[in-house]
């Protein structure tokens, strides 16, 4: 097993194509909503909003296994592979509205408004709502609402926690977020907040193992989840998780000076690689990290052009006061150019913060 350190430092880098969709793609097989009848519960209250959100959960599956057949076949530059890519991301960006308009219009829906089969894919839609994290900071609290009344799944709770964590560049508390995807490439746990004790965060929270359904009394391990993952891993003591610390700190000061360095002497190539691997240390991440790298890799055209606007939406989310800037600074056209639909979600997190300020100061 590679240590910490040298899969932190390492110079072989997973593609960006798949660091950026895999994000997406997280959970693709994951769930009790497949294969799991509907419990016998009272009569739900919107019955033809929990068939509406049970076949926006349709959609999203549908399109995430073809996607995920052509990765597992090495075509992750094909054009059928495009083609699934650009079906999925309008099918993730009609999800998203419409989950926030019944959300906002019902509350989170509940087992009582939904029934619990609808409940637990209006969540998955909610987890692939990479587009715009704002949603999924809006949901977070209503579900864990619902969770304290038993009106929605607790291990929901803990991946969409750690699915906000990671969007703000800080640690997860129930390790339910890695940089694989079911094995598609080795890879390890983002960093965990309080790690020694990661095993009974999840027990609390009845994470489980991938495929197990709901009726199951036992929170899967960990160590099992990794395994499930395609990677090894082991819970650590309070002094081996206060060392792994220390060496997230590290790999990320001596990447970002590395960044730095290159930045500088105008060398992109460089600078790209190593913001890429010092933003993997989240809980030290700072918000100029992620407008470097997308500064670097608009002005050098590189081929994520397309991908980079993920990380102006993070700095965004974390309160860059900037944000104006984006639409008409030079430095970021080419990635505005490279895929115009993507930017306009940019534009829709930065309006709504925007608004949200505009209102505070009333």
């Amino acid at each position: 097993m590679k240590s910490l350190k040298s899969i932190l430092m390492s110079n072989k880098n997973v593609s960006l194509f798949l660091s950026h969709y895999l994000s997406i793609v997280f959970l693709l097989t994951y769930f009790i909503v497949y294969g799991q009848s509907e419990p016998k519960t009272p009569t739900i209250k919107l019955p033809e909003i929990s068939k509406e959100i049970i076949s926006m959960r349709d959609q999203d599956q549908k399109y995430r296994k073809k996607w995920g057949k052509l990765v597992r076949a090495g075509k992750t530059k094909s054009k059928k592979i495009k083609r699934i890519s650009k079906e999925l991301t309008t099918i993730d960006r009609n999800n998203t509205k419409r989950i926030r308009e019944i959300v906002e219009q019902y509350g989170w829906p509940t087992y009582d408004l939904v029934g619990e089969k609808a409940s637990k894919c209006a969540w998955l839609v909610v987890q692939h709502a990479d587009r715009n994290p704002l949603v999924q900071m809006y949901c977070l609290p209503l579900l864990k609402d619902a969770v304290d009344r038993y009106q929605a799944d607790p291990s929901n709770y803990a991946y969409l926690y750690d699915r906000v964590q990671i969007a703000k560049g800080e640690k997860q508390l129930y390790a339910t977020q890695s940089t694989t995807n079911n094995g598609l490439v080795t890879g390890h746990f983002q960093p965990i907040e309080d790690e020694s004790n990661v095993q009974r965060r999840r027990e609390e929270m009845r994470v489980r193992l991938l495929g197990v359904g709901s009726a199951s009394p036992t929170a899967e391990t960990v160590e099992a989840y990794a395994e499930a993952l395609g990677f090894e891993y082991e819970v650590p003591s309070k002094e081996e998780a206060i060392q792994r610390d220390k060496v997230w700190a590290k790999a990320y000061q001596e990447n970002i000076e590395m960044a730095h360095q290159a930045m500088k002497s105008k060398d992109f190539s460089t600078a790209i690689d190593y913001y890429n691997k010092a933003i993997q240390s989240h809980g030290h991440i700072q918000t100029e990290d992620y407008v470097e790298l997308a500064r670097a890799i608009s002005i050098s055209k590189h081929e994520n052009c397309s991908g980079a606007f993920y990380y102006l939406i993070k700095a965004a989310i974390r309160g860059w006061e900037g944000i104006n800037e984006f639409d008409k600074h030079e430095d970021f056209k080419n990635i505005k150019l490279a895929n115009p639909d993507n930017w306009l979600d940019l534009m829709t997190v930065v309006d709504e913060l925007k608004l949200k300020k505009k209102k505070a100061k009333g």
